[in-house]
């Protein structure tokens, strides 16, 4: 996948200081809990979709019927959970557009700690 040049450069910056401060729960959570579990989080009730479970590490990183993975620890490039965040195609991207959500311009940094495995 090819991120944008200025996404690119928001990973590349935050590579270099950010292992030490980011966390999973503090930092890739709370998106998660916002912008993800009203249809992919632990109420199975209120409609799951895709059959994508992220509040927990083994519905969040298992294979998907399309292949991919949501997230893939130590990959972020390749999660599709990551590239569906930073999608411009109202298609693709998540929250899908009729939710009302606009994108939230600090997720590629706040994800780092995907790219390095963490839980």
């Amino acid at each position: 996948m090819r991120l944008a040049p200025a996404l690119l450069s928001v990973l590349c910056a935050t590579l270099a200081d950010a292992a030490a401060t980011l966390s999973f729960n503090r930092d890739v959570r709370p998106i998660l809990s916002d912008r993800c579990y009203g249809c992919h989080g632990p109420d199975s009730n209120k409609g799951r979709k895709a059959g994508l479970r992220l509040d927990e590490p083994a519905g969040a990183t298992k294979e998907l019927k399309s292949g991919e993975r949501a997230i893939i620890p130590g990959d972020i490039e390749n999660s599709e959970m990551v590239r569906r965040m930073l999608s411009t195609d109202p298609d693709e991207i998540m929250p899908p557009p009729e939710l009302d959500r606009p994108p939230d311009e600090g997720a590629a940094r706040r994800a780092h700690p995907l790219d390095q495995g963490r839980r």
